[in-house]
């Protein structure tokens, strides 16, 4: 069961494994909480749980440590097309 702080949140699946919480695009920068850290320029593969799914690929730029013990993971995505990032920017805008 999902905790309060992810209700409603756009979720998706990093190398295949449950639990990332997509935060926030920037350009081409898409940055999620996920529970392991990842070191800079490994490719990622992410699959959005949209309808249909997203399926996205990437380069880490970097992991922080965040106060709940999960990593905010900055990802540079590779194959991020005009469609894609709409879906990704009415989903993950505040409100």
């Amino acid at each position: 069961m999902p905790d309060d702080s992810t209700v409603g949140a756009l979720l998706g699946q990093v190398q295949g494994e449950e639990g990332a919480e997509l935060r926030e695009l920037s350009g081409n920068t898409l940055s999620l909480l996920h529970g392991s850290a990842f070191p800079p320029g490994k490719p990622l593969s992410l699959v959005v749980a949209l309808e249909p799914p997203l399926e996205l690929t990437g380069r880490t730029v970097g992991s922080k440590r965040q106060p709940d013990g999960r990593f905010l993971v900055r990802v540079r995505l590779t194959n991020l097309r005009k469609e894609h990032r709409e879906a990704l920017a009415t989903r993950l805008s505040p409100g």
